[in-house]
């Protein structure tokens, strides 16, 4: 049905679209199969934390956005909401 390619390209997409805002993320996540990476980097050393906090929660916000249109809030939340710790029956319910 949805597997790890169609996960994975979604993903790219998510970069893609927050590189827009914070064009460092260009530098620590890869194209491809590798890893991220955030050790011997210059330019990420020079970004306040904040920023870092920022530019990574909008990629993740982007990926549950995506997924949720394309596979549906009823099979993606609750699983978001499992890897966070978030109990509840419904969609958004505490989710913050």
């Amino acid at each position: 049905m949805f597997g790890t390619a169609a996960v994975g390209a979604l993903f790219m997409r998510s970069v893609h679209v927050a590189i827009g805002e914070y064009p460092w993320l260009a530098d620590i996540v890869p194209k491809g199969q590798d890893s991220c990476t955030v050790h011997e980097n210059a330019r990420l050393a020079n970004l306040d934390v904040n920023t870092v906090h920022e530019g990574l929660a909008t990629v993740l916000a982007l990926n549950i956005g995506l997924l949720s249109a394309f596979v549906g809030e009823d099979l993606v939340l609750p699983l978001v909401q499992q890897a966070w710790g978030v109990s509840g029956s419904s969609g958004s319910e505490g989710v913050q």
